[in-house]
């Protein structure tokens, strides 16, 4: 399941710490899937899957520092970042704290075991990417239940760190980019184009694209601008981090075609014809996380935008 380190401009963990969020996903993930098999397979009344959810109020002790460490007049960032991360590695050593969370259905095959699994993942990357211990992003509703986000995240590796519609800032004015996958060999800028079931995307160099849908027309925003701005300024951040990675643009259809004489410079088209094979080739990459993936991960994360808010001692 691919890491969700950024979504639009809420606050995510990974910003405060990608190193130790990037490592302790997949502790957490590969845990809690061993408690999920020997449940099923044991056959025991319940199963219950350890959240690293840390809010103040999981654990009395926590939650006793934190109040302990903000009776302070000033907190220096900097201690409030390190305070934040070693509450969190105490916690994580803790995996019978109170803050549990159960399956809500009974799996009958250990097919529907995955599933259920994916969406306990799924839920607590949500957390994890609009909110921290300390902090909290108003985030919207509908990301919870976005198939497309889902589709990403539920459908490749731990290894790729995904950014889901990130907004950068740029000469300090908020700038909404594509999908950016950053896979351990290269980054990659994704544009979803999709519409009723085979429906057919004319490409066009002007602002408008044309959906051919049966006999019926419809004008759809041109995909390219937002993937080439999308590009662009992936490109300038790593070069402003003398940072040297590989960079693609996908225009993705799974569901539709596109009619273009030849493709755009440096864009692959994926759509119905092709989208298997390369959705098999994507997720078969086996790859570590590398070095130079999360130096290009941290890059990013530094120049977009987060709004929130802190927490109360209350909540």
């Amino acid at each position: 399941m691919a890491q969700l380190i950024k979504i639009q401009d809420y606050l995510s963990r990974y910003e405060r710490d990608l190193y130790h969020y990037s490592s302790q996903f997949t502790r957490v993930k590969q845990h809690n899937w061993e408690k999920a098999k020997d449940y099923f397979y044991n056959g025991e009344e319940e199963v219950q899957l350890d959240d690293i959810d840390e809010s103040p109020t999981s654990e009395p002790s926590l939650f006793r520092k934190v109040k302990s460490f903000f009776k302070k007049d000033e907190v220096a960032e900097t201690d409030k970042e390190y305070m934040e991360v070693e509450i969190e590695k105490e916690a994580e050593e803790n995996f019978d704290a109170e803050n549990l969370t159960a399956f809500v259905t009974e799996p009958k095959s250990l097919q529907d075991l995955k599933v259920l699994f994916l969406e306990n993942v799924f839920q607590m990357q949500m957390r994890w990417a609009t909110s921290t211990l300390f902090e909290l992003s108003n985030a919207d509703k509908r990301y919870f239940y976005d198939e497309k986000l889902q589709y990403f995240l539920k459908s490749f590796p731990d290894t790729f760190l995904l950014m889901y519609k990130p907004v950068f800032l740029v000469k300090k004015a908020p700038v909404e980019a594509e999908v950016i996958l950053i896979t351990p060999t290269e980054t990659i800028c994704i544009a979803m184009v999709e519409g009723k079931n085979g429906s057919v995307f004319q490409y066009s160099k002007e602002n408008f694209w044309t959906e051919l849908i049966g006999k019926d027309k419809k004008k759809v925003l041109n995909p390219v601008l937002g993937l080439n701005r999308t590009e662009q300024l992936v490109k300038s951040l790593y070069q402003s981090h003398n940072i040297d990675r590989p960079i693609r643009k996908i225009l993705l259809s799974r569901n539709g075609f596109f009619d273009s004489p030849t493709e755009p410079y440096q864009i692959d088209f994926i759509d119905k014809r092709n989208y298997e094979e390369w959705f098999y080739n994507l997720r078969r990459l086996s790859a570590p996380l590398k070095f130079n993936q999360l130096q290009a991960a941290e890059a990013l994360l530094k120049h977009s935008q987060s709004i929130y808010f802190n927490r109360s001692e209350n909540e």
